[in-house]
């Protein structure tokens, strides 16, 4: 049987027509960026990395948005990585349907922690 999904991806640009990021509905809480965001054939298609603070939201207009956090694509993500270091192996998913809890469990291998520091220049 098939889990639903969680959300939805609502826009596919961010605050101020941002390209490089995914507007999802996906509940998202404090610590959970870095997360991958799956398709339901499980290939990561964006990568959570924020939610919008709904407390300042409400003081500028009075209304409290509900469940509007943000995911990198892909395809920046992948091009950022490549401009700093190319990748040692790739992990090739084969396309087929499951569970979310079987996706998970097959994309476990391809997980990797990704820490951003400024540099001070």
């Amino acid at each position: 049987m098939m889990v639903p999904p969680d959300g939805i991806v609502s826009s596919l640009s961010g605050i101020m027509d941002d390209p490089r990021v995914y507007q999802i509905s996906v509940p998202l809480q404090s610590g959970n960026s870095g997360g991958p965001l799956l398709n339901l054939k499980g290939e990561v298609v964006g990568i959570t990395t924020s939610k919008l603070n709904a407390a300042k939201v409400f003081q500028w207009t009075g209304d409290l948005p509900e469940n509007v956090n943000y995911a990198i694509k892909i395809p920046y993500l992948s091009m950022l990585l490549d401009a700093e270091a190319p990748a040692s192996r790739s992990v090739e998913l084969p396309i087929r349907e499951g569970s979310l809890e079987e996706l998970a469990a097959r994309i476990s291998e391809s997980v990797m922690l990704v820490v951003a520091e400024s540099r001070a220049e």
